[in-house]
């Protein structure tokens, strides 16, 4: 009997290491998939400034007029307000392989700033202001959505980026 007990318990230590290992791998395949989605996708993480009064934010130069403004040789500054249905402004055009820091704002509601093909994914809070740095290094148009449910008109809420 106890040679018995001592088989059933190789085969039962044995198992454990398959699946320890098995588990291992699954682990390093994971944190794999991981890293090579952020170097190759990139991934663009907003700043957020502390919470203040959304009028007082609105009365800033850059969101009271916002706009695009050129900060170096090939760096750009987009101040940008989300409000019921548009982004001011709509309509951005930049050179190919510049970098672009959005500075961004809500004047109502939550709002969300996604731009298709790139990893730029922001929510917009009135009374918080989000920045965030992307170069864009292929030529085309990219799309301005918001992701966020803003209202009866949400599905028109769109603009856009050309190089």
């Amino acid at each position: 009997m106890a040679g018995d007990d001592h088989a059933a318990h190789e085969t039962i230590e044995r198992y454990e290491r398959i699946w320890v290992g098995f588990s291992l791998i699954l682990i390093v395949v994971f944190v794999s998939l991981v890293f090579y989605a952020v170097s190759m996708h990139g991934g663009h993480i907003g700043h957020a400034e502390p919470r203040q009064d959304p009028q007082k934010i609105l009365a800033m130069e850059e969101f009271a007029n916002p706009g695009i403004e050129q900060t170096g040789d090939n760096s750009y500054q987009v101040n940008m307000v989300a409000m019921a249905f548009s982004f001011v402004p709509g309509e951005i055009e930049i050179p190919v392989g510049a970098e672009v820091t959005f500075r961004m704002t809500s004047r109502d509601v939550i709002h969300g700033f996604q731009v298709r093909g790139t990893g730029i994914n922001v929510e917009l809070i009135p009374g918080d202001i989000s920045s965030l740095k992307y170069t864009f290094d292929r030529p085309g148009e990219y799309l301005m959505i918001c992701n966020q449910y803003c209202g009866v008109a949400h599905q028109n809420m769109l603009g856009r980026i050309a190089l």
